[in-house]
C-alpha cells in the first residue's frame, strides 16, 4: 500500500536512540555503550531524509522504502557506538509494526545476521532491502 493512502508516523531521533539502548541491552555484549550515539549528524540526517519530498518527489514513497532507509542508514553510517546492525533491522521491523504490518512467515536468526552483514558490506541497497521487507511483511 502506498504511504499516501494512510497516515504516516516517522521515528524520532530519541526513539531510535531508545531502540538502540534496548537492543544492545537485550541482545548485545556492550551494555555500557547502549544508547550512545557515535555519529549524531548521520542520525539527524536519517530522521530528516526519510520524511523528505524533494522537487515534488518523495524520496522514500512506500512504507517498505522508509523502513529500508532506517535500516540502511543506521547500519552503513555507523550511527551508534554499538549495535548498529541490530538497531537498523530492529528499527525497520518496528517502523513497519507501527503501521500495522506483520510478518508473513518466519525469519531465522541466520537470515537476519546475513542481512545485517550484507547491508554493512553494501551488498544490498535500499531498493533491494525494501523488496526483502515487502516479501516478508504484509501491510
Amino acid at each position: 500500500m502506498e504511504t499516501a493512502k494512510r497516515d504516516v508516523r516517522y521515528l524520532t531521533g530519541e526513539e531510535i536512540i531508545a531502540l538502540n539502548h534496548s537492543f544492545v541491552i537485550c541482545f548485545g555484549r556492550d551494555a555500557q555503550n547502549a544508547g550512545k550515539v557515535f555519529n549524531r549528524d548521520a542520525l539527524e540526517y536519517l530522521v530528516w531524509i526519510v520524511q523528505q519530498d524533494l522537487e515534488g518527489s518523495v524520496v522514500y514513497p512506500r512504507l517498505y522504502d522508509k523502513a529500508a532507509a532506517y535500516a540502511f542508514h543506521i547500519i552503513t553510517r555507523h550511527i551508534f557506538v554499538a549495535g548498529n546492525k541490530r538497531t537498523g533491522i530492529g528499527c525497520a521491523f518496528y517502523y513497519l509494526g507501527l503501521h500495522g504490518c506483520s510478518y508473513v512467515g518466519i525469519i531465522s536468526e541466520d537470515e537476519l545476521v546475513k542481512l545485517g552483514l550484507d547491508i554493512a558490506d553494501k551488498l544490498i541497497d535500499i531498493p533491494a532491502l525494501a523488496s526483502w521487507l515487502e516479501e516478508r511483511f504484509a501491510c
